[in-house]
């Protein structure tokens, strides 16, 4: 799919190691302390561009109270090929992905929550709407 990723041969013992890591569903869902969560992520083989199912997802990582960094595998059988990314989650909705090629991209899992005087407006009319 993308002919800008470098592909490199992994040695045979990488591989193993990979392929005996957890499955991404290990770790999902995550859940925040203040109540933010991510039930799904998914990883897209570089070279096919098929969605990698649940099993064929590895991971390794790390969630804490406020964030999550997991290191992710997307293992495309169809290309024999590993797909490397990164996912680096924050409570607040907001979130870093690192693509095949090493990139990083700012994004959000969940809506910006607005705060703020119009907020707090039309908080204070829809109560008085209701009553």
């Amino acid at each position: 799919m993308s002919d800008s990723v470098e592909r490199k041969t992994i040695s045979d013992s990488e591989a193993e190691r990979i392929h005996s890591m957890q499955n991404l569903d290990t770790f999902l869902p995550v859940v925040f302390e203040n109540g933010s969560r991510v039930d799904k992520l998914t990883i897209i083989c570089s070279c096919c561009g098929s969605e990698k199912q649940p099993e064929e997802i590895k991971a390794s990582g790390s969630v804490l109270p406020h964030s999550a960094s997991l290191n992710i595998w997307g293992i495309c059988y169809e290309c024999r090929l590993i797909t490397p990314s990164a996912v680096r989650l924050r409570d607040d909705g907001s979130m870093l992905t690192r693509d095949p090629g090493g990139n990083w991209t700012e994004g959000r899992y969940a809506e910006e929550k607005k705060t703020g005087v119009w907020t707090a407006v039309k908080s204070i009319i829809s109560r008085l709407i209701v009553k």
